[in-house]
């Protein structure tokens, strides 16, 4: 994980700074092979092997802030064309819909893909192209409008404030109108179901939250369960899962119950859309399966350290999204805290409520640091919230899958699936609901880069606390401190103006 972590860090700040790109590159590759040649020859195998271990870390961590800054370093020029650089507007240019556009909403993600005849790939927000009925993602729109330029380490290049509705001029390729007949029919089903539960479903399921309402979207980030519904490790887990039960069920060899699931999950991820959860999930799973493949035992954390080097040298700019950073945390804090926080809880409490209460307070530790820069505060009733929420969120992505997979083929019984699946997803609703309704849902929080400080120094209190081997008295002193930072910060919250503003977007 170190060298995931400096290259993330890193990456950040050369965004940020792009002039740097090309220095860092070179720089971090020749000191890259300088550490290996030294610890290749200058130390044996049997000699000195804590600091050849040390050299052959750090030249790793620098071949990977190498990697991505070439990477970066080679994306750059074609994220800001000269095209629309020199341009304040456009006018008949061809964008292809990353997101869903639905009537009403405010903008949604494309990709600029031509304009004044030439072929670009730049990733932009339109604005103001509302469109009269639904459109699906990869449909290719023709759009006027006026062009501004993001900052440099901003996920998107440009914002397109566009005349009117985008003009058709092309479906989705079939694989994409495949996947958008499965999500607008499970859209449909469960949109005539009753209550929350029906708006909630297909982001359970399937990660679609177009049809969740801004006062049940505010109810689950108060509560802060909006995690679940954005599609992740564990949905991956639980697809692949089946297939691999149901493969070992009908007696496939290892080697056809894995490449089964790994057609699955391609199908799975082109269904749910490669969102960066998604991507995260999606080659940790493959991973996990080439691993299980070869018989060797799976680590789960180098896993997350490869996957986020390899999605970053692919678009470093994920390394500036929130839902990405939110999905490693998550995944690198359940790997990495649950059972410590689960044994320490066992001192108190029966050995499954400990488990059951040391999964959310794992991830909403991992996570918080995150969470305060989106949302300046913090819940106080969230691992309650979670741990009564969570059980059901398997079941809903499990029997809401099946039913948007069915509902094409076998309506009556897509129709069935899907009103099943409606249960749990109103369940999660109504405890959003409740939780988001009680005083001091929200305790506030400063925002910005002091927030995310903060929380950081208050977790790493609380994990020395209940997972490091040190003394009662140290114990007592670090929980006293950790005690007296939050209320200085609630303070600093409540009292001092503008100080828990979150950022801008």
């Amino acid at each position: 994980m170190l060298p995931a972590g400096v290259a993330w860090v890193v990456t950040i700040l050369l965004l940020s700074f792009p002039d740097l790109m090309l220095p860092v590159a070179i720089g971090d590759w020749i000191v890259a092979a300088g550490l290996m040649v030294v610890a290749q020859l200058g130390f044996t195998r049997d000699s000195a092997s804590r600091a050849r271990s040390i050299l052959v870390t750090s030249a790793v961590t620098c071949a990977a802030v190498g990697m991505i800054a070439t990477s970066a370093l080679a994306m750059s020029g074609s994220r800001r064309p000269q095209v629309l650089a020199e341009s304040k507007s456009v006018s008949a240019a061809t964008i292809v819909t990353t997101q869903t556009a639905v009537p009403g909403g405010r903008y949604f993600a494309a990709t600029i893909t031509e304009v004044d005849g030439e072929s670009v790939s730049v990733p932009v927000l339109v604005f103001g192209a509302a469109p009269a009925s639904r459109v699906e993602i990869g449909t290719a729109l023709q759009i006027d409008g006026s062009l501004t330029a993001t900052t440099p380490s901003d996920e998107v290049s440009f914002l397109v404030f566009a005349r009117g509705p985008g003009r058709l001029v092309a479906q989705p390729p079939w694989y994409l109108g495949w996947a958008n007949g499965l999500r607008s029919g499970f859209a449909r089903a469960s949109g005539s179901l009753p209550g929350d539960g029906g708006e909630l479903l297909p982001g359970l399921a399937i990660g679609d939250t177009s049809a969740v309402s801004p006062q049940l979207n505010s109810a689950m980030k108060a509560s802060s369960l909006t995690h679940l519904t954005a599609v992740s490790g564990a949905n991956c887990a639980v697809v692949i899962g089946l297939i691999l039960l149901v493969g070992r069920a009908v007696g496939l060899s290892r080697g056809l119950r894995v490449a089964a699931a790994l057609v699955v999950l391609v199908g799975f991820v082109v269904l749910v859309t490669p969102q960066p959860s998604v991507l995260r999930s999606a080659i940790m799973a493959a991973l996990v399966l080439g691993t299980l493949a070869s018989g060797r035992p799976v680590n789960g954390l180098p896993v997350v350290g490869v996957t986020v080097l390899v999605l970053l040298a692919i678009d470093p700019w994920l390394a500036v999204d929130y839902g990405f950073a939110l999905s490693v945390l998550a995944t690198a804090g359940l790997m990495a805290l649950t059972s410590p926080i689960a044994r320490r809880l066992e001192i108190f409490l029966p050995h499954w409520l400990s488990l059951l209460v040391a999964v959310p307070v794992a991830a909403q530790l991992a996570c918080q640091p995150v969470l305060v820069l989106l949302n300046p505060s913090l819940p106080l009733y969230g691992v309650l919230a979670n741990a009564l929420a969570e059980p059901a969120s398997p079941i809903a992505t499990v029997v809401g899958l099946l039913a948007c997979v069915a509902l094409p083929l076998f309506p009556a019984l897509g129709s069935l699936l899907a009103a099943i699946a409606w249960v749990p997803a109103a369940w999660i609703a109504s405890v959003a609901v409740f939780f988001a309704g009680l005083p001091g849902a929200r305790l506030p929080w400063p925002g910005g880069f002091l927030g995310a400080t903060g929380f950081t120094a208050v977790t790493a209190g609380i994990l020395l606390v209940i997972v490091a081997r040190v003394s009662r008295r140290w114990r007592v002193g670090v929980g006293l401190a950790a005690i007296a930072l939050v209320g200085v910060m609630m303070t600093c919250a409540a009292v001092v103006p503008g100080i828990g503003v979150a950022p801008a977007a």
